[in-house]
């Protein structure tokens, strides 16, 4: 048996014993009372003759018993009080240790996240160091893909470092700064974003995989959606709350829609394989602009009851 059931099955046992223990000891003082008034009452009747005197002896006899029953009350309260004292002493020595572990942990997981972030910043500019050396266009865009999927992993830590919740991402906070960041690195063109972003968070579990999704999916649009146009157009960045707790992601175009080999390109099979991760729902289209709709569990399956 695991140290969790254990402590859940001992008050279990501990409380029939103590009721019985109570119990018990209610009997005998009331038998040892009964036996004590009765054979008080033969005794003193026998011994004394005189009606005063018996009258007195029986208010003195009754004192007595009275006088008893308070020292034992005494004692018995004071045990109890006593042993309440040294429970809420366990308790809060207890509760001061689980806070220390706790605030240990808390600072162990934000160093983490703080490690990560700054591995993946590094590993980002190295790759941007590459991709400014590259010698041919396509190279530059395929370093630009890798650049927003390591970014937007790093951005998910870095928001996980400055919040209270180490554990839950601000996903609308998420994906403005994701395009921003991918936004600032294709100055030449001209892309309005429109946002239509519930407040949803999501955990670890499921907020590292829907970034990318949503790195991916941003990142074509401005390597492809509006090339022939002159860098302009718009797009529509959607995170929304749906029943049952899911979760519904779409990155939308009005650019040249997409052509058949991008269909096929390395960006959309990992979205593809990104999405069966999340067992969601994903539909891509390519006709009058490029639309990318995902919906999936919002909650992983190792939170879920």
């Amino acid at each position: 048996m695991t140290q969790k059931a254990m402590s859940q099955t001992a008050p279990g046992r501990q409380r029939p014993g103590a009721d019985r223990r109570a119990l018990r000891s209610a009997l005998l003082y009331a038998v040892f009372g009964g036996l004590w008034i009765v054979f008080s009452d033969s005794a003193l009747a026998f011994l004394v003759q005189e009606p005063d005197i018996l009258t007195r002896m029986q208010t003195y006899k009754g004192w007595f018993f009275v006088g008893v029953t308070a020292v034992l009350v005494w004692w018995f309260v004071r045990t109890h009080l006593l042993a309440l004292a040294g429970a809420n002493a366990q308790l809060l020595e207890r509760t001061a240790q689980l806070r220390t572990a706790l605030a240990e942990r808390e600072a162990l997981l934000r160093e983490v996240h703080h490690r990560v972030m700054n591995n993946l910043h590094v590993m980002a500019g190295l790759l941007n160091l590459a991709r400014d050396r590259a010698g041919d266009a396509a190279a530059a865009t395929a370093l630009d893909g890798a650049i927003a999927r390591v970014y937007s992993m790093a951005l998910i830590h870095s928001q996980l470092y400055g919040s209270e919740r180490l554990d839950q991402v601000d996903m609308a906070r998420f994906a403005r700064e994701l395009y921003a960041h991918i936004a600032d690195r294709h100055l030449g063109m001209q892309v309005e974003a429109v946002f239509d972003l519930d407040p949803v968070e999501l955990h670890l579990e499921r907020a590292v995989p829907c970034g990318l999704v949503l790195g991916e999916a941003l990142s074509n649009v401005f390597a492809h959606a509006f090339a022939a146009g002159g860098g302009k157009g718009r797009v529509a960045v959607r995170i929304k709350q749906r029943p049952a707790g899911r979760v519904f992601l779409a990155v939308e175009d009005n650019g040249q829609g997409m052509p058949a080999d991008q269909a096929d390109g390395l960006g959309l099979g990992l979205i593809r394989s990104v999405a069966g991760q999340l067992r969601g729902e994903l539909s891509i289209t390519g006709e009058q602009g490029a639309a990318i709709r995902l919906e999936f569990p919002g909650e992983p399956p190792s939170q879920r009851f």
